[in-house]
């Protein structure tokens, strides 16, 4: 439990996203601004050293200033985010520069750019630790936080997970302080790491982002917590431990890499289809969605769990196609004009028709159709959260436009952008920005920072995560089990629906893996493989 703790700290301080969406699209740009490298830019300006900013100090304002200029030519919502949160980027790259000093440590410098991506408000503006983290510190809290209703009147903090050394605070504790202050006190500070692109999403990350501050503030001083649980209070000096990452996170990219790990389906009582995904990536991704959809084809109604869904690749228009029978458009995009884009990204070329100004023409992605006898026309639900950003984001976003599914659960996190990720040569760190601008499918209306609302709004609560049940999850079913029920009575030609009770599925059985055998058909050799290596 420990140590996933501190592997889930040191991810939440890289904050790193899943793997880049997969692109399409045509013609050719011209922009007034030429083309410049690192060596390039970085000779044509001129920093001085100081007694406070010698020679490595004055390398690293040279990176950061190119940072800025970077974020200039290729961010796609650069007037946007600085219309809507009303910010100078160009100011604020200045006032960031000046904070460089001989004195900043390699963790600090990377904490600068986090900062940095910040500002924009977007979960696909990120810093990307480099692979050397010999000299970085970290500190490692034996617990963990989460914000239930965020953004709401009735947010609260709660206990999410909790080292063996931690004994009375308990899962579900509702949290009133920390270290003697309100804990929404510390929000403003914790957003300054946050890189969300809702503020539903950039509150999830606040969570835990709250201990960075307090190491700000003091270092690796132990932190107590004071709250309630099941009506009464407690309170508990929680210790922090300082320590060197040592470059080892113990990971086995065997399995994880064909995508198998991210997929569970399940047929429930009631002939109901579950379809968990927790990530739209790995090798083999959309051959496993496929054979997962045609497993499930004849259940009576069809959840799709997308609320653990951080993005991916285009593989889930392998179920979006079997939902329809004439081709229908996932989202648009479009591109900024720029030379320099066109350098580090020349399939824009080929992908975007240029017409001249700022952007190039909407692009449309398309998915599907399906063969007509295999079009899955039961009811269909996808269960959402904040959680659900990128390819996700647009995944459910073309489900609620055309209409293929009812979209339950929470907000989500509201983020299409199509990253390019470049190298930080003087720190060996990477960054990427936002390239390509995402809108709906239908209305054409922008999904960055807005994302997907549900039809029907089902949040979590306190009582479950102190239950360890999944409510959320129950509530859903039952949603569908009716929707069910109600399709087969006007249907009488297919099979009738079980009028048994909703099924009642324990979140203990649903987050244990599923064997490749139970979720993946045996034809198909690499199936065979997948097997082979995760037994």
């Amino acid at each position: 439990m420990l140590y996933q703790i501190k592997k889930t700290a040191f991810y939440s301080l890289s904050l790193l996203v899943l793997p880049l969406l997969v692109l399409s699209c045509h013609s050719k740009p011209r922009d007034s601004s030429p083309f410049q490298n690192f060596s390039e830019y970085t000779a044509a300006i001129s920093i001085p050293t100081t007694p406070d900013c010698m020679n490595d100090c004055v390398a690293r304002k040279k990176e950061f200033r190119y940072l800025a200029y970077v974020g200039e030519k290729i961010y796609c919502y650069w007037d946007e985010k600085q219309s809507s949160y009303n910010i100078d980027f160009k100011k604020k790259a200045y006032e960031f520069e000046n904070r460089i000093t001989n004195e900043m440590s390699e963790t600090k410098y990377f904490l600068l750019l986090v900062q940095w991506a910040s500002l924009f408000h977007d979960g696909h503006v990120n810093p990307m630790l480099k692979a050397d983290l010999t000299k970085f510190e970290f500190d490692t809290p034996t617990i963990r936080f989460e914000i239930l209703s965020p953004g709401t009147n009735h947010e609260s903090l709660i206990v999410a997970q909790v080292g063996e050394e931690v004994t009375q605070l308990k899962v579900g504790t509702v949290v009133s302080k920390i270290q003697g202050r309100a804990w929404k006190s510390y929000l403003p500070e914790a957003e300054k790491y946050s890189m969300g692109s809702t503020e539903f999403l950039r509150k999830r990350q606040m969570a835990n982002l709250i201990f960075r501050v307090l190491s700000s503030q003091e270092g690796s001083r132990p932190v107590l917590i004071e709250g309630e649980y099941l009506g009464k209070a407690v309170q508990e000096v929680i210790a922090r431990n300082l320590s060197l990452y040592d470059g080892a996170l113990g990971t086995d990219p065997s399995v994880e890499e064909t995508g198998l790990k991210l997929l569970k389906t399940s047929i429930l009582e009631n002939n109901l289809g579950y379809l968990r995904i927790d990530g739209f990536s790995g090798t083999k991704m959309a051959q496993l969605l496929e054979q997962a959809m045609m497993r499930l084809q004849n259940t009576d109604g069809l959840l799709i769990d997308v609320r653990k869904n951080g993005g991916g690749d285009q593989s889930g228009n392998m179920i979006l196609k079997y939902l329809t029978d004439v081709p229908l458009t996932r989202y648009y995009q479009r591109a900024l004009n720029s030379d320099y884009l066109i350098a580090v990204r020349p399939e824009v070329l080929i992908d975007f028709d240029y017409i001249g100004g700022k952007f190039t023409e909407l692009s449309g992605r398309m998915f599907g159709p399906a063969n007509p006898s295999q079009v899955y026309r039961r009811p269909v639900a996808v269960l959402t959260s904040a959680n659900c950003f990128s390819a996700c984001d647009t995944f459910v976003s073309a489900l609620k436009e055309h209409k293929l599914a009812t979209v339950l659960g929470e907000n989500t996190g509201g983020g299409t952008g199509s990253p390019v990720v470049f190298e930080l040569p003087t720190s060996q760190h990477k960054f990427r920005y936002s390239a390509y601008q995402g809108f709906t499918a239908v209305s054409k209306t922008l999904l960055e920072g807005v994302g997907t609302a549900p039809d029907f709004f089902i949040e979590p609560t306190v009582q479950e995560r102190v239950e360890k049940k999944d409510r959320q999850l129950e509530r859903a079913l039952e949603w569908l089990s009716k929707k069910a029920s109600s399709y087969a009575s006007s249907h009488s030609s297919q099979n009738e629906a079980s009028s048994a009770a909703p099924m009642v599925l324990p979140a203990s059985l649903l987050d244990a893996p599923v064997s490749a055998k139970t979720t993946i058909p045996l034809e198909i050799e690499f199936d065979r493989q997948i097997r082979n290596a995760s037994e």
